[in-house]
């Protein structure tokens, strides 16, 4: 296995590239074109913590100013992934073969480290994504570095795809007018009674669903989400079984920690990246 190049080293005991904005950028860590969205639906930036947009609907051109700030971001700069990176990485060796993947169903990330090319978004889309163009991050390492790199690969196609869909939004309604099946605008429910009958009567009753049975996956930013779903025409569902990629992909663990340092399953476990509430059965 090629080693990759990568330096574990850190000055005064505390890697490069914890610290101010500054530091960061220094390092090659700064967050470039990332923005984060609160509880209060503000966009905040990141370096400086303040608040640049409020959430749609606050004010008149809300939304809009939402979109100015993601289109002047600068690109993303490189992420600590250069020769002369300073980030703590461990288990270069503990590494998930592109067989391994496939036998204990990983997807995602953990699977595209490890040579499996596969996208739900590319191979089989769903919602339009057939419609934008990007990249998919795809290393043959399967290793834990290999693993954070395609994710910051990854958070660079979804800044494209993000620029793609602002440019080529459409105006107008957001979501269908189908009365007895998508809950009503809350302000037509506030002052039209025919709009509180619907909303009342969805939400007490639902609706009847065509006897029958259907599995959809999206690609989730873990892998592959799927839900599936049989009717048996009633309005509640006879079955709902939910396909986690957390769940699937913590069967690698195993797999990637054999041989290695307790230690050192903290690094194999964030590589992963499972969220607990996937895994809860």
């Amino acid at each position: 296995m090629t080693p990759h190049p990568i330096s574990a080293a850190t000055s005064g005991g505390t890697p490069s590239g914890i610290g101010t904005a500054a530091e960061r950028t220094a390092s090659g860590l700064s967050l470039g074109a990332l923005v984060a969205v609160n509880c209060f639906g503000e966009v905040v930036d990141p370096d400086s913590g303040r608040v640049v947009a409020g959430p749609r609907g606050e004010k008149p051109g809300a939304f809009e100013d939402t979109l100015a700030v993601l289109r002047t971001r600068p690109p993303l700069s490189p992420f600590a992934t250069g020769p002369n990176s300073t980030i703590g990485v461990v288990a270069t060796d503990a590494v998930l073969t592109k067989e391994d993947a496939f036998d204990l169903g990983a997807s995602g990330p953990t699977a595209r480290a490890s040579g499996v090319d596969w996208d739900l978004r590319r191979d089989l889309p769903y919602s339009g994504y057939d419609q934008f163009r990007f990249d998919v991050p795809v290393r043959h390492e399967g290793d834990v570095y290999a693993r954070y790199l395609v994710r910051v690969a990854e958070i660079r196609e979804s800044v494209k795809i993000v620029h793609q869909a602002m440019d080529g939004m459409p105006e107008g309604p957001v979501m269908a007018e189908k009365k007895g099946v998508i809950l009503p605008q809350r302000e037509k429910m506030k002052t039209e009674m025919e709009a509180l009958i619907y909303h009342f009567k969805i939400v007490t009753e639902g609706f009847r669903v065509p006897v029958g049975e259907v599995y959809q996956a999206v690609e989730s930013p873990r892998g592959e989400m799927g839900y599936y779903v049989v009717s048996d025409g009633t309005s509640h569902p006879y079955r709902v079984k939910v396909r986690s990629p957390s769940f699937a992909n913590l069967q690698a663990l195993p797999k990637i920690a054999e041989g290695r340092m307790i230690a050192d399953l903290v690094a194999c476990i964030g590589s992963i990246d499972i969220v607990l509430g996937e895994i809860d059965r």
